[in-house]
Formats: structure tokens, C-alpha cells, sequence
């Protein structure tokens, strides 16, 4: 099994800490200690979708997990093509650094690996015809 962190861009990170930090300093200032909880309780779920965020590569399969949400077994002889991307689109990819992975007929999924090349090179050692546009 080979595994892979989500690389976490600053794009997403600055504006959520300064978002999230900003409301705990008004609720703490204010002394609104439900809409502190809510914030807090908030802040710890949106860092744990960050920082859990992971593909792993076991055989001929890729699981994309994503917090406690997100969930995906695909079988990588499903891919057809992988492209890069800066689509901005929900997805369990913490960069803008993406990559588009195509599958089955009309199914895709981004993902933003931190060692991405490396992520594609063991994706297309398991199915070598998958079609890459870097």
C-alpha cells in the first residue's frame, strides 16, 4: 500500500484561518460562548478534512478518504485519463494544485496529491494505458 498526503495550499488555508479566526475573537470578545463552541466546533471539523485528506494506492485499487465524509474505492483499471486542473469545484483536494482523474464513462474525481508525479507514476505501473495531460 502506498499512500499519499493532500497537499494543503495557502489558497484555502489563509482565508479559512483568518474567516474562522476572526469569528472566535468577535464571539470570545462579545461573550457569545454558543457561537464560540460553534466556531470552535467548526474550526476542528474544517482541519480535520484538511490535514486527513489521502489517497491510497493497495493493488489495483485507489481509496480517496477525505475527514470522516468522504469515502471512494475505485479500481484504477476504471481510469481513463488524468489531467491537471485548477477547477475550483468541492472536492477532497486541499490545493489548487489538482489533478482531474476520469473514470468509467462520464465519472471524475480531483485530487491533489503532494507528490503528485509520483502518484501518477504508480497509478499508470497498475494500468499503463491511462491516457496523462500534464
Amino acid at each position: 500500500m502506498k499512500t499519499y498526503a493532500s497537499k494543503i495550499g495557502r489558497e484555502f488555508l489563509i482565508p479559512i484561518a483568518i474567516i474562522l479566526g476572526s469569528l472566535l475573537l468577535a464571539m470570545a470578545a462579545s461573550q457569545q460562548w454558543l457561537g464560540l463552541g460553534v466556531i470552535l466546533a467548526t474550526s476542528v471539523f474544517v482541519g480535520h478534512m484538511l490535514f486527513t485528506t489521502r489517497y491510497e494506492i493497495m493493488g489495483d485499487m485507489l481509496k480517496i478518504k477525505s475527514g470522516w465524509i468522504y469515502r471512494l474505492s475505485l479500481p484504477i483499471t476504471d481510469i481513463i485519463s488524468i489531467k491537471t486542473t485548477r477547477n475550483f469545484i468541492s472536492s477532497p483536494a486541499a490545493s489548487m494544485d489538482r489533478i482531474e482523474i476520469r473514470y468509467n464513462a462520464y465519472d471524475s474525481v480531483i485530487v491533489s496529491p503532494k507528490e503528485k508525479e509520483s502518484f501518477i507514476r504508480e497509478l499508470t505501473r497498475v494500468k499503463p494505458d491511462i491516457e496523462v495531460k500534464l
